[in-house]
């Protein structure tokens, strides 16, 4: 495969990703990310509407065609909490540095709320040095994903930060 044609903004949002019932394929063809719902076709006589019947069409193929996809993982959610704690460590503000540990030591999904409701209310240039953390980290753990797949990323790590970019602008904006 051309690795020109990778979609990482794709790669990266399913890499995000964590969602019960979703899976993320990555087409080796073609380079497209393929999102599939798993759920049941249903077991009357019902109709399908055209959307699930894409959805049944497609995880049809990908598991008839298992050597052409391959399973894009997410980031589990221990592994976002550890990389949160690792930052934690490196603040040089000791009165964030102790808020932040005290809402990472609860290891609940609140505390993902609370670790950016406590950015939101810090210098722009803390958050940066959060956000530039971790798109290190999803680089890292993207780039290793895609060389145990077979293709490499050499030269792509721009498009890579301009995908990591538009992610970030996203989550300033929804806090």
């Amino acid at each position: 495969m051309d690795h020109e044609k990778i979609d990482l903004d794709g790669l990266i949002a399913a890499v995000e990703t964590e969602l019960p019932h979703i899976e993320h394929y990555l087409d080796l063809r073609s380079g497209k990310v393929l999102t599939v719902v798993n759920t049941a076709p249903p077991s009357d006589d019902r109709e399908v509407d055209l959307i699930a019947l894409g959805n049944l069409v497609l995880s049809h193929r990908i598991h008839e065609e298992p050597e052409a996809y391959e399973r894009i993982p997410s980031v589990a959610t221990v592994v976002g909490l550890d990389w949160m704690k690792e930052w934690s460590e490196t603040v040089s503000d000791n009165e964030l540095r102790e808020r932040l540990r005290a809402i990472l030591c609860e290891d609940n999904k609140d505390c993902f709320k609370a670790f950016r409701r406590e950015l939101s209310r810090v210098d722009e240039e803390v958050r940066e040095r959060w956000f530039a953390f971790r798109e290190e980290k999803l680089a890292r753990f993207v780039d290793d994903w895609i060389r145990g797949v077979g293709p490499k990323l050499h030269g792509h790590t721009e498009k890579i930060t301009r995908g990591f970019a538009r992610i970030k602008r996203g989550l300033s904006a929804s806090e």
